[in-house]
C-alpha cells in the first residue's frame, strides 16, 4: 500500500515543529547562554634567577600571588618550604633553595590555570655564598632578581 505524499509531508512538518519546540524550550532561542567552559588545568610558571655572583649556594625567597599550588626546584637543587600564608585570595610561600645557584631557571611554580596570567611577586630575602665564600651571607641583594614567566 502506498502512502499519499501529503501525509508524508505532514508527518515531516510535525516532526520539524516538534524538534524546533524542543530546541527553543532547551534554551536555544535568543538570549540563551552557553554552558560554562571547563576550568583549565593547572599551569606551570618558571622561576628565573638573575644573580651577580658566582658561588651562591643558598637563597631564602618569597613568592606571592593567586592560587599557588606548589613550588618545586629544578634538577640539581633542593627546595624546602619554610612558611605559607593566605590572605585576600593571595598565597605567600617562603622557600629555601640550596645548591649551585646560577642565573637561569631555578624551579617552577604550579598555579591554577585560570590564574596563570596573574600578578606574582617575588622577593629575595637572603643569599649565602658556598664553601669558597665561607658560607657568608651576601650583604647587598639589590642586584638579585627573581621573576616568574610562562
Amino acid at each position: 500500500m502506498r502512502i499519499p505524499s501529503t501525509i508524508r509531508l505532514g508527518t515531516s512538518l510535525v516532526a520539524m515543529v516538534a524538534s524546533m519546540a524542543t530546541v527553543t524550550g532547551c534554551g536555544g532561542g535568543e538570549g540563551a547562554s552557553l554552558p560554562p567552559s571547563p576550568t583549565p588545568a593547572d599551569a606551570t610558571l618558571t622561576l628565573m634567577l638573575m644573580t651577580p655572583n658566582a658561588g651562591d649556594e643558598a637563597m631564602l625567597f618569597t613568592v606571592a600571588g593567586p592560587s599557588i599550588l606548589g613550588v618545586t626546584a629544578r634538577s640539581g637543587l633542593e627546595m624546602t618550604e619554610t612558611g605559607t600564608s593566605t590572605a585576600n585570595g593571595q598565597t605567600t610561600r617562603t622557600m629555601l633553595v640550596r645548591g649551585d645557584l646560577t642565573s637561569g631557571p631555578i624551579g617552577s611554580l604550579t598555579v591554577r590555570g585560570v590564574d596563570a596570567g596573574g600578578a606574582y611577586t617575588t622577593e629575595v630575602r637572603q643569599v649565602a655564598a658556598g664553601a669558597s665564600g665561607g658560607y657568608a651571607l651576601r650583604a647587598d641583594l639589590s642586584a638579585y632578581r627573581l621573576t616568574t614567566r610562562q
